[in-house]
């Protein structure tokens, strides 16, 4: 195995023709962090606090069909590698942190992440790329020559903080809507959250966000100021906290002691206060307590999940 490769190429700059046959062979590969925690590939948002990463592992299953596809490619196995390579935010290079021949790799493949520079370096995340790469040229008679150097599957992780805008999608807030909603003339926002929310299989349809029209336009014309994120995140906040506190009294009316009782981790909401959970260290049933008689003890446990600190302080800095 080969380990902190610099390299400046792009390796993946030439597909394979025969791509079809390759497509989703890499789709099992998994990023773990901890031990609870298991994405597959694509957009990874993680609480600012867990940036930068200092745990976590990439695992993939070889499979007989892979080997099966290979074959009836005419690909020889041992020209064939498995690489992984990461890209930081902050330090401009990439490193390949993982490069076998399958013909020696053994399954499942395990490749830790913590300890890389470009990782911990990089508090606004990283990206990971693992590709089967064509390490010779497949070269025989009645068949097209494919150049080494070819990626025959790739999938890739992007890891990064949360952002406010991919923690809601806020509608504006007018006059006729406040009205319509009982809501009082000078109020800034609104959450509202529909009553069969616990049981709904997304809350994507149950919760709306309602935010004054003038205030969300100045959001939106600078949503990339540190302002703008911490405004954006103190409204996250305000979500989350309407969201377990309405679970909390949900619960309660329907006589359930604890969480435990609805299996509420298999919920969509349930997802929301795990992560809370996993991020601050207090368990789901303390979180739906706190709900009840300690709003602000809550209120500290999602500012730590959405890594609120990092966005105010970078926000006093820029007024200052």
């Amino acid at each position: 195995m080969t380990t902190s490769i610099k390299s400046s190429s792009n390796f993946l700059a030439r597909p394979f023709d025969g791509i079809d046959q390759f497509a989703n062979i890499l789709d099992t590969a998994i990023v773990k962090i901890g031990s609870d925690e298991v994405y597959p590939p694509g957009s990874i948002e993680l609480p600012s606090s867990q940036l930068p990463l200092s745990e976590g592992q990439i695992e993939f299953y070889f499979t007989k069909l892979l080997l099966d596809d290979l074959d009836s490619q005419k690909i020889d196995l041992k020209t064939v590698e498995l690489v992984c390579f990461i890209q930081g935010t902050i330090i401009a290079e990439s490193q390949i942190i993982y490069k076998e021949n399958l013909s020696t790799i053994q399954s499942p493949v395990v490749i830790p992440l913590q300890g890389n520079p470009l990782i911990t370096q990089s508090p606004n995340g990283f990206d990971i790329r693992i590709a089967l790469i064509l390490a010779k040229d497949r070269m025989g008679k009645n068949l097209p020559l494919i150049e080494a150097g070819v990626w025959l599957a790739n999938v890739m992780f992007r890891i990064s903080p949360y952002s406010a805008q991919s923690l809601f999608a806020a509608a504006p807030l007018d006059d006729q809507l406040r009205t319509s909603f009982g809501l009082p003339k000078g109020c800034l926002s609104y959450i509202h959250i529909q009553d069969d929310f616990l049981l709904s299989e997304s809350l994507e349809d149950q919760v709306d966000i309602y935010v004054d029209v003038s205030v969300l336009r100045l959001l939106q014309e600078s949503q990339d100021s540190a302002v703008a994120n911490s405004i954006q995140l103190d409204l996250a906040t305000s979500l989350f906290l309407a969201l377990i506190c309405k679970t909390a009294t949900s619960l309660r009316d329907e006589n359930m002691e604890n969480a435990g009782d609805l299996e509420i981790e298999n919920l969509p909401v349930g997802k929301v206060l795990h992560q809370v959970s996993v991020s601050s260290k207090y368990s789901i049933d303390d979180l739906l307590k706190f709900a009840a008689n300690d709003l602000g003890r809550l209120k500290a446990a999602i500012e730590t999940h959405l890594g609120s600190m990092k966005y105010a302080s970078a926000a006093l800095r820029e007024v200052s």
